[in-house]
């Protein structure tokens, strides 16, 4: 029977190629024929009960999200969304805390391993602007001081008067956050851009596996991975741009990149960049 199995599904595989609902079909069971069906878990080390997993606004947020909520389905491990009302209980002694601001508040930071994901600050604030433009959440549609909603302001403006808004507006608050985060050994900054584009997950294995993931859980996260990954079975579109990076450079005047240097001097190289705004303005149009 198992032969069998395997013979109506190769089968299958090459009638997808022409036939649009084979298709269908075949990668419905790539996503459901998962390691998780026949992983034997009950004797995997968990190091480390806690695993938190930390982003901020436009750094790959829903992405990890998804991935590590379908982590938590196939290894049954717990997942806690800390800034909303929203669990999944597994029945294996480890958590996953996800925090959508990196604060991680009330957590005791000793008691497991993480990171938290940083992106080029430029390309954060190239992506806010296109996102709050046309975003449906709710915090957008709420009228300010003036009597207009956030996107009603930004709609109003020009691109470049529209980058100047958003880094003084929600940006600005998410590069003070990064900033101020108090660094902990236990949990890692990471750069979006190193992660985003690595399709064969040898950096991801490398960090998971240090966070504490081992043997059929290390397996199964770099399955989440494929399957919520531009680089994997993830398809552009809806809330899913574009993972590319250095998008600002055709969005960004200097005068936004001045703004952006005076109220966070040494902004990337404090995120880990190792450039400053200037430095890196002036090399990139030389």
């Amino acid at each position: 029977m198992h032969s069998l199995i395997h013979r109506s599904i190769d089968s299958l595989r090459r009638a997808s190629r022409r036939n649009p609902e084979a298709r269908k079909l075949y990668d419905w069971l790539r996503r459901t024929r998962s390691f998780a069906n026949t992983a034997n878990l009950s004797d995997v080390e968990i190091p480390y009960p806690i695993l938190c997993i930390g982003t901020y606004h436009k750094t790959g947020t829903v992405w990890l999200q998804k991935t590590f909520k379908r982590f938590c389905q196939l290894s049954r491990c717990t997942f806690d969304h800390l800034n909303l009302d929203e669990s999944i209980a597994g029945s294996r002694p480890r958590r996953i805390l996800f925090d959508y601001h990196s604060s991680f508040s009330d957590v005791d930071l000793t008691d497991g391993r993480g990171f938290r994901m940083v992106r080029d600050p430029r390309d954060m604030l190239v992506s806010a602007v296109r996102y709050h433009r046309t975003s449906n959440e709710g915090w957008l549609h709420k009228p300010g001081p003036n009597g207009k909603t956030y996107k009603e302001t930004i709609n109003a403006m020009s691109d470049e008067d529209a980058y100047l808004f958003e880094i003084d507006g929600s940006t600005g608050k998410e590069l003070r956050r990064i900033l101020d985060f108090k660094q902990t050994a236990t949990i890692k900054l990471v750069h979006y851009e190193d992660y985003v584009t690595d399709r064969n997950l040898c950096k991801w294995r490398d960090l998971l596996e240090w966070a504490g993931l081992r043997s059929a859980d290390l397996i199964l996260a770099q399955q989440a991975l494929y399957e919520h990954s531009l680089f994997g079975m993830q398809k552009k579109g809806g809330h899913v741009r574009s993972g590319n990076s250095g998008q600002w450079r055709d969005k960004l005047s200097d005068k936004v990149l001045l703004r952006l240097d005076d109220r966070f001097p040494n902004l990337l190289r404090e995120m880990g960049y190792d450039q400053s705004l200037k430095a890196s303005q002036q090399h990139d149009r030389s």
